[in-house]
């Protein structure tokens, strides 16, 4: 996703806030995800990326466990 396509994400889930919390400051949806510990999509979007690598490695040992006669984990 590039920036653009993250900040249209942040203003419509930040309109659902709004409305979930019946407020019209971006200030105090901004503190009701906080105390919810609620995550920005940009925040998301990064984790996923640093979480991937592992997943990837894990994948690649499990392919190459299929394809050899070893037991693995």
């Amino acid at each position: 996703m590039n920036k653009t396509e993250i900040q249209q994400l942040e203003f419509t889930v930040t309109r659902l806030f709004m409305k979930l919390f019946r407020t019209s400051s971006v200030n105090v949806v901004k503190e009701c995800q906080k105390q919810f510990s609620f995550k920005t999509a940009e925040e998301r979007i990064s984790m996923r990326k640093v979480n991937k690598t592992p997943r990837l490695v894990k994948l690649y040992f499990s392919v190459r466990c299929m394809f050899n006669e070893f037991v693995c984990f």
